[in-house]
């Protein structure tokens, strides 16, 4: 998954960005998330739990930034990269082993944007979300620069325009 963000508050409670996780039972799926102090914070369900990975710094406000969340099922690692899109920014990367493989195998769950829920506005995203996109296998290094660059990886599964129809309920499927 990848993403762009532009946070415009701090809350004293976590910012949901994507989510597709079960909370009604197995805790799987992904979702990625502000943490209370902007630290984005990945999580993702496996064969026998779940897991979380955290970057290690915070994003600032009223700025945009590049997430990327990489669940790699042949290493059992869960990555997060985050890259603010300012002048000479690094790259911020943390990795958590995965005691268990990843469990995305169910993609009956919905996915949301800027909520944890489906159904209903919990642990919302304050701020600008853009180009989410959405990749049928972990990325490279190389894959994430080609993916900004604008080439579409013949892995992608679905990748939305929010500025499309922005005055509907219906989101724009580009992929």
């Amino acid at each position: 998954l990848t993403v762009r963000v532009y946070p415009t508050r701090q809350m004293s409670r976590r910012q949901v960005i994507f989510s597709n996780r079960d909370y009604g039972g197995s805790g799987r799926g992904i979702e990625l998330e502000l943490t209370p102090d902007l630290q984005p914070r990945a999580w993702i369900g496996t064969k026998s739990d779940y897991a979380a990975v955290t970057a290690p710094t915070s994003l600032s406000l009223h700025t945009w930034a590049t997430l990327t969340v990489i669940a790699d099922a042949n290493a059992n690692t869960l990555r997060i990269l985050a890259t603010p899109l300012v002048p000479h920014a690094a790259t911020d990367i943390a990795t958590e082993k995965l005691t268990a493989a990843p469990d995305l195998d169910d993609w009956s769950r919905r996915l949301s944007f800027a909520s944890a829920s489906d159904r209903a506005p919990i642990d919302t995203f304050n701020g600008r979300i853009e180009q989410p996109a959405l990749f049928g296998r972990a990325l490279h290094d190389d894959d994430i620069a080609r993916v900004w660059a604008g080439e579409q990886l013949d892995t992608l599964i679905a990748q939305w325009d929010f500025s499309r129809d922005m005055h509907s309920h219906r989101i724009v499927d580009t992929g």
